[in-house]
């Protein structure tokens, strides 16, 4: 897949941008569950796209109904969204009421 030489760069430099491109190419094109489950890891972690918690998750549930294979690495990835959603708002909750 041309997105990873773009994300992981192999034989290029690292372009998290025209990974973001490749990836939803390969997403709306091929129905690839590995594009969608990348583009959830990129909206989750800012990485050439908007931070987005919300289209993480989206991306996430599209790459699990497009293949069986990527139910288990999918449902692990929600698991750690949710912790990491549930430990920012606790720490905003603390920090709102120290204040």
């Amino acid at each position: 897949m041309t997105s990873h030489y773009h994300f992981y760069g192999y034989g290029t430099d690292v372009d998290y941008e025209t990974a973001v491109i490749h990836y939803r190419l390969a997403s709306e094109q091929q129905h690839s569950a590995q594009a969608m489950f990348n583009l959830g890891y990129m909206h989750e972690k800012g990485l050439g796209i908007k931070r987005d918690i919300h289209l993480a998750k989206r991306f996430y549930d599209m790459a699990a109904e497009a293949s069986p294979d990527a139910q288990v690495p999918v449902f692990l990835a929600l698991c750690k969204l949710g912790l990491v959603y549930t430990l920012h708002y606790l720490q905003d909750l603390n920090v709102s009421s120290l204040l």
